[in-house]
């Protein structure tokens, strides 16, 4: 009887789905068991940090206090 995982078991390929030897097939970057023809390399895209960016103004100024209109007010006041 053949003991669990010894290289002579089979397996199934997570890429193709064919029936292959368990030696033949390795562990990819993302956790899937896949033969070695099928292999694929992860992209340079992952791999990628942000760079922060200033959030700072080169100037401001305080908001200016809001003037209200009290009363009555005519097109003239304007």
């Amino acid at each position: 009887m053949a003991k669990y995982g010894s290289p002579g078991a089979n397996a199934i390929c997570d890429a193709s789905g064919f029936k292959v030897k368990l030696s033949a097939l390795v562990r990819q970057w993302d956790g899937a068991l896949v033969d070695r023809r099928f292999v694929d390399r992860r992209n340079q895209q992952d791999f990628v940090r942000g760079v922060p960016d200033k959030q700072a103004l080169p100037y401001s100024r305080p908001e200016t206090p809001d003037n209200f209109l009290v009363g009555t007010v005519r097109p003239e006041d304007l």
